[in-house]
């Protein structure tokens, strides 16, 4: 999965899926935080100390504990709010049924 920063998790979920012939990206998590280069290198430390392998934003990791290091991001709720929220995405390329 790939664990980054973007202004607009839908956004950036629509810009894998251009470059993806098979449309297979999902957003699984995404979380607002007041400083999202802060929140993302915190999570890419996390992230490497417990992932199977990383190829520099990509993490090989069980889903449940980085949604747990994501949702952990979260800062004040009430100072997320503002103008400037940003986002802290999580995705990965989800199983197409047949």
């Amino acid at each position: 999965m790939k664990i980054g920063m973007a202004v607009d998790a839908e956004d950036r979920l629509r810009a894998y899926q251009t470059s993806s012939p098979y449309r297979d990206y999902s957003l699984l998590e995404a979380t607002k935080v007041n400083n999202k280069r802060k929140a993302e290198a915190l999570a890419h430390q996390l992230c490497s100390r417990i992932c199977e392998d990383r190829y520099g934003e990509w993490f090989k990791m069980p889903l449940d504990v980085a949604k747990v290091i994501i949702r952990g991001l979260q800062e004040n709720r009430e100072e997320a709010y503002h103008s400037s929220d940003l986002q802290l995405p999580l995705t990965q390329p989800c199983e197409l049924s047949p």
